[in-house]
């Protein structure tokens, strides 16, 4: 079984904006990055080195929402888009089912 690190924000030791470069850079070392879930774990099968080990306790889920205007709503272009997207996101990873670790 995995040991439990809380999670803080004062326990930063880099901050970036550039997802992508992130996992390179905690590789070999024993810190935790902070990722949205789908794009971790398709590092993670890049990066055997690398495991998720749960969402903060007090990090909120993000829930997208999908919005468009009525002027749009018939339009068949963006009607092919909406079902491109709902598609999509119906194989995506439930954010909830994620294990949770416990804040201090």
């Amino acid at each position: 079984m995995t040991e439990q690190i809380p999670i803080k924000s004062d326990d930063c030791a880099v901050w970036t904006p550039y997802f992508l470069s992130a996992p390179v850079m905690i590789n070999n070392t024993d810190f935790v990055l902070a990722l949205p879930l789908h794009l971790s774990k398709h590092i993670t099968q890049h990066c055997p080195g690398l495991v998720i080990l749960g969402r903060p306790e007090s990090a909120a889920v993000f829930e997208p929402v999908l919005l468009w205007h009525d002027q749009s709503h018939r339009d068949p272009a963006a009607q092919w888009l909406r079902a491109m997207i709902l598609a999509q996101s119906r194989s995506l990873t439930d954010p909830h089912t994620v294990p949770v670790i416990k804040d201090l």
